[in-house]
């Protein structure tokens, strides 16, 4: 592999969903998407890089990768549970939705080689509608 590659799991709201939806909180919920398992295997050093919006100008989100020695194939056709993968919170209560990126000095283990990860993003408040979130992943020849 000579090129980084770059995956963009969230793009304006879609995940496995065709229809864009709005992470809103209801019922005490936390609503949240998460990508399928991408093969990030061959990569390290990735840098993560999100930006979300919401309806009024500070946002209660959470962004988290599950990270796996498995392969994305076998993870996207079973049912994973926490003994298949790792959780890593990339940012945890953020109030901005300013275009923000986390690289290995952020989170050490981004600098690790990783066979496959997926992306959560979560909506913390409950009075506030996330309209539309993107998270890039760019991964490096390991």
């Amino acid at each position: 592999m000579s090129e980084h590659a770059v995956f963009h799991p969230f793009a304006g709201g879609i995940s496995t969903d065709p229809h864009p939806t709005n992470l809103t909180v209801s019922g005490g919920a936390t609503p949240s998407r998460t990508s399928e398992w991408l093969n990030t295997s061959g990569l390290t050093n990735f840098v993560v890089s999100y930006q979300l919006t919401g309806a009024d100008a500070s946002p209660d989100f959470t962004v988290t990768i599950d990270v796996s020695a498995q392969s994305a194939y076998e993870l996207n056709n079973k049912t994973a549970t926490t003994a298949d993968y790792v959780a890593l919170t990339v940012v945890s209560g953020a109030t901005s939705g300013v275009f923000a990126r986390k690289d290995a000095t952020d989170l050490d283990d981004l600098q690790r080689p990783i066979r496959a990860m997926r992306v959560k993003v979560a909506n913390n408040k409950a009075d506030e509608v996330v309209t539309s979130f993107n998270v890039w992943i760019e991964g490096h020849p390991a």
